[in-house]
């Protein structure tokens, strides 16, 4: 009777989100939450069935809470000043040139010693995200877990978040670096990585048309350094900055043509050694293993953008589903998605890259759901097109108000400036853009080909952009929303969507 009346997972993720942000304002320990969440799931046995699922939700709060309540937020120092900062670093430069890496710092010193000695002015766990120029090779690259000493000069956050910026000026000095085999694999690995990125981006710049170079190594590694600032800010005002990003397209493009590849030479080995084996699905399985593996690996050489781990992670969750045979729900994939990004990294969940990227896939995959109950979209061939009319706007609307909150601004253009790019730089672009990047280190002919064919629909998807960027074509909304209001605007929408899906499918 409890298991009948169990709360949904969407019920339940979301009061464990809600605990992770009430954590830092609460003075209760880790300790005394998973206390009360214990003895909270002790209780929903011998709760009655309509008492359980208020029960769970509760226990999944106070776990947030104790998750949140687990990660040190120390009164941050005085930003804006010179400082000298040793920090250890969550991620790798895989790369030369300048980066934006993560981190916590340990210990603030003046920037100007003491009687010939450091003052420490702050000790403690701030996480920072160091902006600094970093050596392509030799002892000097960072990896994950290493400690440095930086000089340069601490900012406040952009946004609402509790991660601070510190510009540092020139490379720092190494104090410190972690050891163990763990350890020792891990640099391998990042050294494995660093070489294929390397090897990527020098097949592009060697390979690639000279005008689409910073729009390629933008759309296949992420890296929007070369973006003149001009182009930046076309993209930015007609709504399609999201293209820039590393997304959903590209996992899945990387997971499907694996998939295909690996599950055509399985089903033939397998054939050949055990026919049962094909019978019983075992090729699909191994098949889709490959293509998770092979999408893990893209995501990491692209530098894990949260867009990418959003994608990743909601592939990892369906094909567990398939491996356990359990349906298969984007939506609660999406779902855990979002929780595990935040739970390992509670800061987070103040991101406002992960805040468009899960409003913009929710927004379609309720589109999808409520499109299967509209006969004319389903059956007539011009229902596709209305569907990417729609698909645009519906993303469009669904993330104007995070981009209010967290920019002041919001693009109007994007509505219809959307529906003509996206089919340009994304599913006509891409497939041979990524391809032909994965092909360069390998096979330079093939790759040339592959990247001039994406050439021509990638200049006429970025004139487009440009031409629509003018002030004429493209208005935006001015205004702010606060974090409340913002808060406020999202549970109405899920309201009124909810009534009409309810609707719908009666």
């Amino acid at each position: 009777m409890v298991l009948a009346a169990l709360p949904p997972l969407s019920l339940l993720t979301s009061s464990a989100l809600l605990g992770l942000a009430l954590g830092p304002h609460l003075v209760l320990s880790s300790s005394t939450c998973l206390l009360i969440a214990l003895v909270l799931l002790i209780g929903v046995k011998q709760a009655p069935a309509l008492v359980a699922p208020l029960l769970l939700t509760v226990a999944a709060l106070f776990v947030g809470v104790a998750r949140a309540s687990s990660i040190e937020s120390p009164e941050p120092p005085r930003a804006d000043k010179d400082l000298l900062i040793e920090m250890c670093l969550k991620q790798s430069s895989l790369d030369g040139g300048a980066q934006m890496l993560d981190g916590h710092a340990v210990t603030l010193f003046a920037a100007t010693p003491h009687n010939g000695l450091p003052l420490a002015l702050w000790h403690g766990r701030l996480p920072v995200s160091l902006w600094a120029p970093w050596p392509a090779a030799g002892d000097g690259v960072a990896r994950s877990g290493d400690c440095w000493l930086f000089r340069g000069r601490l900012k406040e956050p952009i946004r609402a978040t509790d991660r601070h910026l510190f510009f540092a000026r020139g490379r720092g000095m190494r104090v410190s670096r972690p050891g163990g085999p763990v350890y020792l694999l891990e640099s391998l690995l990042v050294d494995r990585i660093r070489a294929l990125r390397a090897a990527v981006r020098d097949g592009l710049a060697r390979l690639s048309p000279v005008d689409q170079q910073p729009l390629f190594m933008a759309l296949v590694l992420g890296d929007r350094s070369l973006l003149d600032d001009s182009r930046r800010e076309s993209f930015v005002r007609t709504g399609t900055a999201h293209l820039l990003a590393i997304s959903g397209l590209h996992i899945g493009m990387v997971a499907l043509w694996l998939f295909g590849a690996a599950r055509l030479l399985l089903d033939r080995v397998l054939v050949r050694v055990y026919r049962p084996l094909v019978a019983a699905g075992h090729g699909r399985k191994l098949a889709q293993l490959f293509a998770l593996l092979g999408a893990m690996s893209y995501v990491v050489t692209a530098g894990s953008p949260v867009s990418a781990r959003r994608a990743l992670l909601m592939l990892v969750s369906m094909v567990c589903a398939v491996w356990l045979d359990r349906p298969a729900s984007a939506g609660n994939a999406l779902i855990l998605a979002a929780l595990a990004i935040v739970w390992l990294d509670p800061s987070s969940l103040f991101d406002t890259s992960l805040h468009l990227s899960v409003a913009a896939v929710a927004s379609l995959l309720l589109l999808s759901r409520a499109s299967r109950r509209i006969p004319f979209l389903v059956r007539r061939w011009w229902g596709g097109l209305i569907l990417l009319v729609a698909s645009s706007a519906v993303a469009a609307v669904a993330t104007a108000p995070v981009c209010l909150w967290s920019f002041g601004r919001a693009s109007i253009a994007g509505l219809w400036v959307n529906p003509l790019v996206v089919p340009l730089l994304g599913s006509m672009t891409l497939p041979p853009l990524l391809a032909g990047a994965i092909l360069s280190p390998v096979c330079p002919s093939a790759a040339t080909l592959l990247l001039t064919l994406a050439s021509w629909p990638a200049r006429f998807g970025t004139a487009l952009v440009e031409a629509a960027a003018q002030p004429r074509w493209c208005p935006e909304w001015i205004g702010s929303l606060s974090g409340i209001e913002t808060v406020a605007v999202y549970l109405a929408g899920a309201v009124i969507a909810a009534i009409f899906v309810y609707r719908t499918e009666r």
